[in-house]
């Protein structure tokens, strides 16, 4: 677990939860879930505060989920380059979570590029839903090579760059992509 009020020396549990997103997503192993409680999570620290779990496997996938009924916000600042990179990794889950600038930044302060970020090694076996991304500089989503990469439910507005987009890839591109909903 994750909570505004943790502690990134706790050990993880409901009642001892950490503090940080990306903290806590470096700390799962397959089959683990991270459950980010209700609350606005600010992200400016390149790389330890960027959401990056490691690959699950086919019957163990790492999942990230917001606290149901109490989607938590993950506002980004400081020109930071994402809130969660998914590169490399395969068998990941993110579920129910609200990506976008700290709104309370100002001047180049309140620059936060991109939601999601797959860039450089491909991935495969992705579950993005329930997302909601908004008032990023960049693009909602800079994918260059997945496979098997489901965004289900979410939505993506007020994206300098457009919506999902990314560079040109160099291992197969976008494979079996599904955007539903």
């Amino acid at each position: 677990y994750v909570a505004t009020n943790g502690d990134d020396a706790n050990p993880g549990s409901r009642d001892r939860p950490w503090s940080s997103p990306g903290y806590g997503s470096r700390q799962l192993a397959p089959g683990d879930t991270l459950i980010i409680l209700g609350g606005r999570y600010v992200l400016s620290e390149y790389d330890a505060d960027i959401i990056t779990p490691p690959s699950g496997a086919a019957e163990a996938w790492v999942t990230i989920r917001g606290e149901a009924g109490n989607r938590p916000q993950l506002v980004g600042r400081d020109n930071l380059a994402t809130a969660i990179d998914l590169s490399g990794v395969q068998y990941v889950r993110i579920e129910n979570l609200e990506i976008t600038h700290d709104d309370t930044a100002v001047g180049e302060a309140q620059w936060f590029r991109e939601g999601v970020e797959i860039l450089g090694a491909p991935a495969a076996h992705i579950i993005l839903q329930d997302l909601y991304i908004h008032h990023v500089d960049e693009f909602g989503m800079n994918i260059q090579d997945a496979d098997d990469l489901q965004i289900l439910n979410s939505r993506i507005e007020y994206a300098g760059f457009g919506a999902l987009g990314g560079p040109a890839g160099e291992n197969g591109g976008w494979r079996n992509v599904t955007i539903r909903g």
